[in-house]
C-alpha cells in the first residue's frame, strides 16, 4: 500500500494459503526493517516506470539480497521475484 503521507510502503502476500507475509518498504533511500517469524529483512523500493516498481531485500544475517519486480496492469499486477533460488513469475487481479 502507498500513503502519500509516509515515506515507507507496506508490501504483503500470500506465501501460502492463509500465511500472509507483509514487509516495509522505504520509499526514501532508506531500509526499513522487519521483524517475521523467520528473522529481520530489510527492504527498500523504487519507482522504475511509471507502472513498474523494483523491491530490493535482504535477510540480515544472509549474503544473497532479492529483488521483487511488480508490474501494475489495469486488472491486476505481475511480479517477478529474484533471489538465491532462482527467478519466479506471479500474477494476480484484483478483487
Amino acid at each position: 500500500m502507498f500513503n502519500p503521507e509516509t515515506d515507507y510502503a507496506e508490501f504483503s502476500y500470500t506465501a501460502k494459503e492463509s500465511d500472509v507475509v507483509s514487509y516495509r518498504i522505504g520509499l526514501d533511500g532508506v531500509y526499513r526493517f522487519t521483524e517475521t517469524e523467520i528473522g529481520t529483512f530489510a527492504a527498500v523500493g523504487t519507482w522504475i516506470a511509471p507502472d513498474t516498481f523494483e523491491i530490493f531485500y535482504q535477510q540480515i544475517g544472509y549474503s544473497n539480497p532479492g529483488k521483487w519486480s511488480l508490474t501494475f496492469r489495469q486488472d491486476g499486477i505481475d511480479v517477478v521475484e529474484e533471489g538465491m533460488t532462482g527467478v519466479y513469475e506471479y500474477s494476480g487481479t484484483k478483487q
